[in-house]
């Protein structure tokens, strides 16, 4: 399905299920994308996103892009963590942020369909991926090759419904973004200390950045 009711966003594409791999499903959604259209920008998402807390924002889109960094590929807007820990800032993306709700531009779709599509077929396998999403097989998965195959950056939006990390986002959204300057939020070189705002699964008390 193909959202493009949302004025100044970039048209939202939910990925079908007809195959039973994920990876594929990403990258056939991708490449169809760049057949079809001449957009520059595409957000390329799952069903299981939480958008409840777009309420807390006190920035619209045209913000968030005017604030993103000049050498982006892929804006990761949402992700779980394998270490449970969640950077609630702009910040480069880490080894251990798995896939979620991606803003990617034109020149990195047609890098990662060059790289996954080749002589019309679908190609997974690599040497070369981080410890959190190597297999022994060899075989590299969406969680890897969306968001780590260029410039990624993440942005703590949107949690997926059941996540390991959903309840750091409630925190983060409903009690300690209200404390956070905007220009804080969306750069990690602000000049302060960010280390605060590094929530971690399973803290049971959360230290409020030292500049509030």
């Amino acid at each position: 399905m193909i959202l493009t009711n949302f004025k100044g966003i970039p048209s939202i594409y939910y990925p079908d299920f007809e195959s039973d791999c994920v990876s594929t499903s990403v990258i056939k959604t991708i490449k169809d994308w760049l057949d079809n259209t001449d957009e520059l920008m595409m957000i390329l998402m799952f069903d299981d996103i939480d958008f409840q807390y777009i309420k807390y924002w006190d920035f619209d889109w045209k913000y968030l892009m005017d604030n993103l960094p000049h050498d982006w590929d892929s804006i990761l807007l949402g992700f779980d963590d394998v270490i449970g820990a969640i950077p609630f800032y702009l910040h480069p993306i880490s080894s251990s942020h798995s896939a979620g709700p991606t803003l990617i531009n034109r020149r990195y779709a047609e890098k990662l369909v060059r790289l996954h599509f080749c002589d019309g077929k679908y190609n997974f396998y690599r040497k070369i991926s981080n410890k959190f999403w190597k297999t022994d097989s060899g075989f590299v998965s969406y969680n890897y090759f969306l968001n780590h195959c260029g410039m990624s950056y993440a942005l703590p939006l949107f949690p997926k419904h059941g996540s390991m990390t959903q309840d750091l986002y409630y925190l983060f959204w409903t009690k300690v973004y209200k404390h956070v300057p905007r220009e804080v939020f969306f750069s990690y070189t602000a000049g302060c200390d960010l280390d605060d705002l590094i929530l971690t699964k399973g803290i049971k008390r959360i230290k409020l950045p030292k500049y509030v």
